[in-house]
């Protein structure tokens, strides 16, 4: 299915910047057999004195920007057109998470796909006992690993109240969870924490979500949103 995304992010200063360095991370990725990007447009103002497009460690595409000049505000607006390919859900042949700690043992890579960049503490979640804790509650040493991350994710869901002032984009993952609430950068803050401290491979994503409209209703643009 072709899907044609408008993404539009703008930022207005209390006071004029006088100067700023960005990264951006707002390009749909190619990923191999679940989507490919047929094409895609990033549109900055105002126009950077610096601007360079790359990719980083796992091939996400990164656009560097500098400003040398005061600039009151800034707006990011993205155009593209990504092809979702359809996905076979297959058998579960997932193992438990003894099994999984043995297969992961037998993996000698740092490749961008390698799960060992997706086990340990980064720059916005800690591994946590309280939630490792938490995760080993909705377990046990015979389920396997599509099960327990099903199992956690629905645990959350019912202990977790979404609230968008509870928290702000610095609010620690430790925090959100102690409080039981936040929006959805806190919900996968804490389900990575969760599955990191039992030993499963998770990682942060932010994509976009398409919303149906009720029958006989017409889809109103600009409905859909972002969402990790």
């Amino acid at each position: 299915m072709l899907y044609d995304v408008i993404l539009k992010i703008s930022y207005e200063y209390e006071y004029a910047a006088t100067g700023g360095r960005h990264l951006l991370r707002l390009m749909p990725a190619h990923i191999e057999g679940r989507q490919h990007l047929i094409t895609g447009y990033l549109d900055i103002k105002p126009r950077p004195n610096e601007r360079t497009d790359t990719y980083d460690a796992f091939n996400n595409t990164v656009s560097h920007v500098v400003y040398y000049l005061d600039h009151p505000e800034i707006s990011f607006n993205l155009k593209a057109r990504v092809e979702c390919l359809t996905q076979n859900s297959g058998l579960n042949m997932s193992p438990n998470l003894a099994g999984l700690r043995t297969e992961l043992s037998s993996i000698n890579s740092l490749a961008p796909d390698s799960p060992y960049h997706f086990l340990g503490n980064s720059p916005r979640v800690r591994i946590n006992a309280v939630m490792t804790s938490f995760a080993y509650t909705h377990t046990n040493d015979e389920m396997d690993a599509i099960s327990v991350v099903e199992n956690i994710g629905m645990a959350l869901h019912r202990e977790m109240t979404f609230d968008p002032d509870a928290t702000t984009v610095e609010t620690p993952a430790e925090e959100a969870f102690e409080k039981r609430t936040g929006v959805c950068q806190d919900y996968t803050h804490i389900m990575i924490a969760c599955l990191r401290g039992i030993g499963i491979p998770a990682g942060y994503v932010s994509g976009f979500i398409r919303t149906i409209p009720p029958e006989g209703t017409e889809r109103l643009e600009g409905a859909d949103a972002m969402h990790a």
